[in-house]
C-alpha cells in the first residue's frame, strides 16, 4: 500500500505525544516492546475524537485526496486508486506487537 501525505500526516502526529496523557515508554527497558504496545493502543483510543489543543485530528475518518494499493499476490491481482478517500477503522485497531 502507498499513501499519501494525509495519511502520513495522521501518523506524524506521533511527534506530538509529549502530551502527559499518552504512555510513554523507555527504549532502555527490558519491557520496551510491551509498553509500546500498550501506548500506542492507548494512543489510537485517545485519537478516536481530535484533541485540539493539541492540533491532533480524530482518526475517524482518515481522509485523503489519493491512495494506491497495490496488487496482491493471491487471488486479487488488481491494482486500486481511489481519489478523495474517507477511511474508517482505524481507532477499533488492536495492536498485538511491533516487530
Amino acid at each position: 500500500m502507498h499513501e499519501d501525505q494525509p495519511v502520513a500526516q495522521n501518523f506524524s502526529i506521533i511527534s506530538k505525544l509529549s502530551a502527559s496523557s499518552f504512555k510513554k515508554c523507555d527504549r532502555k527497558s527490558d519491557d520496551f516492546n510491551q509498553c509500546l504496545v500498550t501506548a500506542v493502543q492507548g494512543a489510537i483510543k485517545q485519537l478516536e475524537k481530535p484533541i485540539p489543543e493539541l492540533e491532533l485530528p480524530s482518526l475517524e475518518p482518515v481522509k485523503g485526496p489519493h491512495l494506491t494499493v497495490a496488487p496482491g499476490r493471491n487471488i486479487f491481482h488488481i491494482e486500486q486508486n481511489y481519489e478523495n478517500f474517507d477511511s474508517y477503522g482505524f481507532s477499533t485497531a488492536n495492536v498485538s506487537k511491533f516487530a
